[in-house]
């Protein structure tokens, strides 16, 4: 007697486990977007007439005997059952229809990832466009990669980018990344100008604007022979004549600066003789005088 109770125990808890599977499986089945390609075998009882498998067609529509064509890509299961059983209820008593995806087709999801507020898996549907899907998620976080974001898409897994600043059209089983904004070393800005030190980098500053950002030009600064120096993507020096853009105003001989140069503006070789005058000219008299006064004692 026990041992027949055992068995029962067993083949009701076997029971009950392949209920609790078949309601998760029903769940995932219901909450599933239908898409592009997809084979449904739909059944209907009473009226076996609307029982069909049918294929979403390329417009994301499918054919039903008597109601004819559904737009029904970007629907769950669960929804189609639903829009589904009120058509037929026009012409069947209670009808019980049930939607079994027989063969998966284009991808109906687009996947999220990186520095947006929600990501995650997103539904796609026709015309859905990249700023829509951003806007979808919230928008992106301090410090994402607005400029170069990464889509990878298609069986072929081909790698696009674009930029979040323009607008693009998704497609289907798109996975999207927003990536981190790299820190850009800032430009340091040294010699003959007012404020030298370190200053932010800006995308496409130009030299004179640096220039401006640490107060200008000093009065012993030589214009002619500002140098940029340059460690990216190999070491280099760039002399420029800023006489040259700012008296004759030849305005694309102003560089372009990148994160990390370094700017020096020199003195001019009159400043350097007025410094040598005042400075160092006085010690070494001094010190002539004194070279005198032993050699006569």
């Amino acid at each position: 007697m026990k041992k027949i109770s055992i068995v029962l125990l067993f083949a009701l808890s076997s029971l009950l486990f392949a209920n609790f599977l078949f309601a998760q499986e029903t769940k995932e089945t219901e909450s599933y977007l239908i898409g592009v390609g997809d084979q449904l075998d739909i059944y209907v009882y009473p009226g076996e007439e609307f029982s069909k498998l049918v294929t979403v067609g390329d417009d994301g529509e499918m054919t039903m005997p008597i109601i004819g064509k559904m737009k029904v890509s970007g629907l769950t299961v669960k929804q189609l059952t639903e829009n589904l059983t009120k058509e037929i209820k026009r012409y069947v008593a209670n009808p019980q229809v049930t939607i079994t995806v027989r063969k998966f087709g284009k991808p109906s999801q687009i996947y999220l990832t990186g520095l947006v507020l929600r990501p995650g898996t997103y539904p796609y549907r026709e015309g859905l466009m990249f700023l829509e899907l951003i806007s979808l998620a919230g928008g992106p976080l301090e410090r994402a990669n607005i400029e170069n974001i990464k889509i990878t898409r298609g069986t072929e897994r081909n790698v696009i980018y674009v930029d979040m600043r323009k607008d693009a059209r998704l497609e289907p089983g798109d996975i999207i990344e927003v990536t981190k904004l790299e820190a850009i070393p800032p430009l340091q800005i040294l010699g003959q100008v007012r404020s030298p030190g370190k200053y932010d980098y800006r995308k496409n500053i130009k030299l004179l604007e640096a220039i401006t950002l640490a107060g200008g030009f000093t009065d012993n600064a030589d214009l002619k022979n500002v140098r940029v120096h340059r460690s990216v993507p190999n070491p280099t020096t760039i002399k420029i004549d800023m006489n040259e853009v700012l008296l004759k105003g030849e305005m694309q001989k102003d560089v372009t600066l990148q994160g990390g140069d370094v700017v020096y503006v020199p003195k001019t070789g009159i400043a350097w003789w007025n410094w040598f005058i005042d400075n160092v000219a006085p010690t070494l008299t001094l010190i002539s005088a004194l070279v005198l006064l032993f050699r006569t004692i």
